[in-house]
């Protein structure tokens, strides 16, 4: 799935939800891993998406971005499924906390 696709498909997902975080990935033409998140606003205190990113993007070979806005993305090397799970833990911290 194209960059593109995938932020229109997190934006329509947050676009839903009344309040919530949604993590997309998918594999590349190229073979590369394209992770995003997204926050909805009452959330972005609390998680950011760039951060969700930041602790996605390493585990498939890549970075991510570093701003607390409310849609981000990375990219890595190595397209696995560990990199959402990543995420998944790193919401859950901040959201425990």
């Amino acid at each position: 799935m194209p960059a593109n696709e995938l932020r229109n498909l997190a934006d329509t997902f947050r676009g839903q939800l009344k309040s919530g975080i949604v993590l997309l990935g998918t594999e590349t033409e190229e073979g590369k891993a394209l992770l995003l998140a997204a926050v909805t606003p009452d959330l972005v205190s609390r998680v950011s998406a760039g951060d969700l990113v930041q602790a996605m993007a390493p585990v498939v070979g890549g970075k991510g971005a570093e701003s607390p806005i409310w849609r981000r993305r990375g990219a890595g090397r190595d397209p696995n499924r560990r990199g959402l799970s990543k995420g998944v833990e790193r919401i859950r911290e901040r959201l425990s906390g």
